[in-house]
């Protein structure tokens, strides 16, 4: 028993030590690359959002979501996107993630000529890889929560793929606390990624 319980607090004192580690290489390597205000940020040809449901598992608004649209909203105003990728998973009628993002985005004026779409943006390392082809190898904004963004920047930077981020504005930590916790795990199923998946 005694040994079992050994074996329990090494594994999770190994898990603990490998996120730590991996949240520290990610936010240095990132955190020169995303930018909080719209006036500092520079013009870029191509944009990408990463798509999120609109709703929440309750029925309810899901913030992720619509603070990354008023970005998108607030970015196209401020003339510093000309073409916007929504990348995200498109199941069909049932699920889409591309088909809200789109449909609110024009429904608040963004011209739908500008707009392109991933529908095969099934997380974010598929969608960086996928938006990076489609612009045609020309550095891209990327817009997103800041906790996403350092790990799509990290797997960019990794791919030699030039991009940067636009930080929308954060959920609350009652509302982002599950997906916090499942953040740091996807950072670590992202060195399989990086090493096993090219």
């Amino acid at each position: 028993m005694r040994k079992l319980k050994n074996i329990i607090i090494t594994l999770t004192l190994l898990l603990l030590s490998a996120i730590l580690y991996t949240n520290i290489k990610i936010s240095h390597t990132t955190k020169k690359h995303i930018y909080t205000d719209i006036a500092s940020t520079p013009h870029y040809t191509y944009a990408m959002v990463f798509g999120t449901p609109n709703l929440s598992r309750s029925g309810g608004e899901n913030h992720f979501f619509t603070y990354r649209m008023e970005a998108v909203m607030e970015l196209y105003s401020a003339q510093k996107i000309d073409t916007l990728i929504l990348s995200g998973d498109h199941q069909g009628e049932e699920y889409s993630e591309i088909r809200e993002m789109k449909q609110y985005l024009v429904n608040k004026g963004i011209p739908e000529s500008i707009i392109k779409t991933d529908p095969e943006g099934f997380d974010t390392y598929q969608s960086v890889k996928n938006v990076s082809e489609m612009a045609g190898g020309q550095p891209f904004l990327m817009i997103s929560q800041k906790f996403q963004l350092r790990r799509a920047l990290f797997i960019a930077q990794h791919h030699g793929i030039y991009s940067q981020g636009f930080a929308t504005k954060n959920v609350t930590k009652y509302f982002g606390f599950l997906t916090s916790v499942r953040e740091h795990f996807a950072r670590l199923t992202m060195w399989k990624d990086l090493y096993y998946n090219d």
